[in-house]
């Protein structure tokens, strides 16, 4: 039994290994990249510009350049044009039930990919990943979190995928979006590039755990036109309160670029509701 059972764990890790990447190199933190077409990768990635070129690793450890072909800031999902990959036609399966063992495979870093037996601990259905994005259902492994894991595929015994290996708001990883979700995310960003996205034309800083302070604020940007300044604290926007620069890009992925909402800033000691209109920006 255990024996036919390691052989078709190794036959799951090396069905799955090819379909890997290593993201990352100098200023980019390493990850895992998933193979999802001719041409296509999918990682994940807290900040991403469309044609931003970016180190890989690819299967056998040839070193390519790779270039963002679109982000979702909401959830940190990433496309990435590598021409040398080619599709590796996955077979999905739908979420694995609570005690069932499965295969994390990573490509944590230019060594090579890596593979760890886990458990399926919990598994629920609906819960929302970043802001205004719902997922249809997701699991939790016993595995822990290791650096490089970011990224990788959860396959069944059969070599099967069946989740993707994500972060929580907290940039922690060890939950795994479906297969099914991963899917349906994935394809307008494949088909139509980024979303577009709203856009203050600031910069920050965290202010000690409340608000976010105004590093700069660009000439001719809408944080300038509502009357924004360098050194504003920025304690919420629409509603949501700020703490980390990550909770503004969060808030902006959820705004329509063109429609007003309110902000509250502290200037000099004094609260302000001043209200701005993010334009778009891709």
């Amino acid at each position: 039994m255990w024996k036919q059972l390691s052989d078709e764990l190794k036959k799951a890790a090396a069905a799955a290994a090819p379909a890997l990447v290593h993201v990352g190199g100098r200023d980019v933190a390493g990850r895992t990249g998933v193979v999802w077409g001719d041409g296509l990768v999918l990682t994940l990635a807290q900040q991403a510009r469309d044609g931003e070129s970016v180190p890989v690793v690819l299967p056998g450890g040839t070193e390519a350049a790779a270039t963002v072909h679109a982000w979702d800031p909401r959830t940190g999902l990433a496309v990435l044009r590598v021409p040398a990959v080619a599709d590796p036609k996955w077979v999905t399966g739908p979420l694995p039930p609570v005690g069932a063992l499965v295969l994390t495979v990573a490509f944590p870093s230019p060594q090579g990919p890596e593979a760890r037996l886990d458990m399926v601990r919990f598994v629920a259905n609906g819960t929302e990943w970043g802001r205004g994005v719902n997922l249809d259902g997701y699991f939790q492994t016993d595995g822990g979190s290791f650096p490089g894991f970011t990224g990788s595929v959860v396959v069944d015994h059969e070599g099967a995928l069946v989740g993707f290996v994500a972060e929580n708001r907290n940039g922690n990883g060890g939950f795994a979006v479906s297969a099914a979700d991963l899917a349906r995310l994935a394809a307008p960003l494949v088909t139509s590039g980024s979303p577009k996205q709203a856009w203050l034309g600031v910069s920050t800083r965290p202010a000690g755990g409340q608000g976010l302070v105004l590093l700069s604020v660009d000439s001719g940007s809408p944080a300038e036109k509502a009357g924004w300044k360098t050194g504003d604290l920025l304690l919420s926007l629409a509603g949501q309160p700020l703490k980390d620069p990550r909770d503004l890009l969060r808030v902006l992925a959820t705004l329509v670029p063109g429609t007003e909402v309110s902000a509250r800033v502290l200037r000099d000691g004094e609260l302000n509701e001043w209200p701005v209109t993010p334009t778009s920006r891709r």
